[in-house]
């Protein structure tokens, strides 16, 4: 157990919610997003990939960040996602989600709907990492390590259609993250957390 700043911890969700770019800390849990357009989902008899790609809708977000040692980030709402993000077809990958904070990298299991984070990453030949700055003036970030294998891989799915609605589909799975906060007097101290994304999601563009 650290010693805890607790006005430090209230205002974590502000800080990651201030970070530059899209990062979101979801202070306000199961606040669905809806949006009423997509495409019929018929994918290309030449690219079995076309399904998996387009921009997607967020739907419901119960993503949540637990850090066993602190009750004040206990199972708290959090998230990566803003409310679309993106799937284009992958250059050393079959295909990778881009949604401001993080480049993912996926192969595609056709047969399965299924599409698995690459281990390791083609681009840095190491484990899958997003590091997401909080505050670079404190130097607090959060490092986000995917879970690729095992019983709760990171993994985005299709999910079956329903005739005349947009095509579903769910990014579900585990991360091991490292948190670095800085107390009041300015001192880092790191914490040791799961990250648990749980997205629900539905295609509104083609690539």
């Amino acid at each position: 157990m650290i010693t805890r700043d607790p006005p430090r911890f209230v205002l974590v969700s502000q800080a990651l919610a201030r970070r530059a770019g899209t990062l979101l800390l979801l202070t306000m849990a199961g606040g669905g997003l809806l949006a009423g357009c997509g495409d019929s989902g018929d994918s290309s008899d030449n690219d079995p990939l076309a399904e998996y790609e387009g921009v997607w809708a967020v739907d419901k977000d119960d993503s949540v960040i637990d850090c066993p040692t602190e009750v004040d980030l206990r199972n708290q709402a959090f998230s990566i996602w803003n409310s679309t993000f993106t799937i284009a077809a992958g250059v050393l990958a079959d295909i990778a989600e881009i949604q401001g904070s993080c480049q993912l990298n996926y192969d595609v299991d056709v047969a399965n709907h299924v599409a698995t984070l690459k281990n390791p990453d083609p681009y840095t030949n190491a484990a899958p990492t997003c590091e997401l700055t909080i505050d670079a003036s404190t130097g607090e970030k959060i490092v986000i390590k995917p879970v690729t294998d095992g019983g709760s891989p990171w993994t985005f799915q299709l999910l079956k259609p329903t005739a005349d609605e947009a095509p579903p589909a769910q990014i579900v799975g585990s991360a091991d993250v490292v948190l670095m906060l800085a107390d009041a007097l300015g001192n880092l101290q790191t914490l040791n957390c799961k990250f648990a994304p749980h997205v629900d999601a539905h295609k509104i563009a083609k690539p």
